[in-house]
């Protein structure tokens, strides 16, 4: 049986892009099992499905922001029959 994989990675902020190193695990197949961050002054955003973090300066509306620049959602899809 394979066990998880752990490692550090360096993750910008998705505000200004401060780099902070986070402790990622993976499962074998590469699934997201959890990350955290190593150090100080920065934190993770819940409910990513990739590893995200942000200065513990910014505030709440600088980071919703941020994240609705970088990470809109999916687009709707126009109807064709209507044009």
């Amino acid at each position: 049986m394979s066990e998880n994989t752990n490692k550090v990675e360096l993750h910008g902020c998705i505000v200004c892009g401060k780099l902070h190193n986070l402790l990622v695990v993976t499962t074998p197949g590469g699934k997201l099992v959890g990350y955290t961050v190593t150090g100080s002054s920065c934190h993770t955003l819940p409910g990513a499905e990739r590893p995200l973090v942000a200065c513990d300066g910014h505030t709440t509306a600088e980071v919703d922001a941020a994240l609705s620049r970088h990470h809109p959602g999916p687009e709707q899809a126009k109807d064709s029959e209507d044009e």
